[in-house]
């Protein structure tokens, strides 16, 4: 390019232009690369089992103790919420970022935001066979407000649990009108068949740590929950 801008110079013609030309190809020669994003590396892991709600939900009745011990991890780790100790500790809502799953934006504890990334391009890389496609359409992420009876403390509020398309995967056993969804009325042995998300997709937010509560008596195949140590979700 640099040559060919010389060339330009022995042209017959109005010649001031070249210098000029060429000047200003120096100064963006000059100016320092701009590097593409890197992907995000997760490590692999499993949910703890300790976090997960059948440790503590034992035929529809809370465990204490063992309650109180997943909700003393979740503020030492992401922040306190209401209706949980404090210790000292900031709050969830202030430690909430915006970001982005599929183009949807959505508001997540940002200790948790890398697994979700890490999810999402496992999905794009895995997930393209046309048995495995799905498009979420609308997601949703942190809320301020409890949404679980019984003393239960919601993942939402600590913001690391995401809905996907409630309206196209049931919670067959919620409260309310969730359970009203015709996709419940279905005789089934999986929650796949209440759900429209893939077997592909479920498998890629479990790969780095996400619990699908599809699996739980609640049946919410809607929400996971990452339930994995947050410390340990950087590969790098």
């Amino acid at each position: 390019m640099v040559r060919t801008i010389a060339r330009l110079m022995t042209l017959p013609g109005p010649r001031a232009l070249a210098p000029s030309l060429l000047s200003a190809f120096s100064v963006i020669l000059s100016w320092p690369c701009i590097a593409a994003p890197l992907p995000v590396r997760c490590r692999s892991q499993r949910p703890q089992t300790f976090l997960m709600r059948s440790s503590y939900i034992k035929h529809g009745v809370i465990d204490g103790a063992a309650h109180l011990k997943a909700v003393h991890y979740r503020v030492a780790k992401y922040g306190t919420v209401e209706g949980a100790p404090s210790e000292g500790h900031s709050t969830a809502a202030s430690m909430a970022v915006q970001s982005s799953f599929f183009g949807h934006p959505i508001r997540l504890n940002r200790r948790i935001v890398p697994a979700l990334q890490c999810v999402e391009q496992r999905i794009e890389q895995r997930c393209n066979k046309p048995k495995d496609a799905y498009y979420p359409k609308n997601v949703g992420g942190l809320r301020e407000t409890n949404t679980i009876r019984g003393g239960e403390i919601s993942n939402h509020l600590f913001g690391i649990a995401i809905d996907i398309d409630p309206n196209r995967n049931a919670c067959c056993h919620c409260v309310g009108n969730w359970k009203k969804d015709p996709k419940c009325a279905k005789q089934s042995q999986s929650p796949f068949d209440h759900s429209e998300l893939t077997h592909c997709w479920v498998d890629a937010f479990e790969h780095f740590g996400f619990y699908w509560l599809g699996r739980d008596t609640l049946e919410d195949t809607m929400h996971f929950e990452f339930l994995g140590n947050p410390d340990r979700i950087s590969a790098r």
